[in-house]
């Protein structure tokens, strides 16, 4: 069964969102606040270059349906694309904060260190609280500037 679909068919496709109620340097900088490099297509560029651009999901959300998933669909796509841009909001809102006081690190870790079995590993003594490192338990890894739960 697809992820997603549309009149009972399998939909393979590309979400866009257009620029309807609020004005671009909104919609930029809150929903794409984490995108360095955005499309800025007009409506009439991708409804002249695709037949199928259905509204779905909420609006202003829709979808450009691709009928195939090779090269030539893929140059057709960025074609009606158009150029990329810089999005001139781009880290105008931190949408997942990385700031020392919003967590605490319970374990220092490297989070790009690895084992041979693909684990993350780090000392024990290096723990806050080295108890409350025991199997199944819900920490926060890493460093003031990277952590994970794990």
């Amino acid at each position: 069964m697809p992820a997603w679909s549309l009149d009972g068919k399998p939909l393979l496709g590309v979400s866009v969102f257009a620029v309807v109620d609020v004005p671009l340097e909104h919609l930029l900088g809150q929903r794409f606040a984490t995108f360095r490099m955005v499309h800025l297509p007009t409506a009439a560029d991708l409804t002249s270059a695709w037949s199928e651009l259905p509204s779905t999901g909420l609006r202003p959300h829709f979808t450009l349906r691709l009928h195939r998933s090779d090269e030539a669909e893929l140059r057709r796509l960025l074609v009606a694309l158009g150029p990329e841009r810089d999005n001139p909001q781009s880290g105008a809102r931190a949408i997942w904060p990385r700031r020392a006081d919003v967590y605490q690190v319970d374990i220092r870790a490297d989070l790009n260190d690895e084992d041979d079995a693909g684990y993350l590993w780090t000392f024990l003594d290096e723990a806050a609280e080295p108890a409350r490192i025991v199997p199944g338990a819900l920490v926060v890894a890493g460093d003031e500037d990277a952590a994970a739960v794990c």
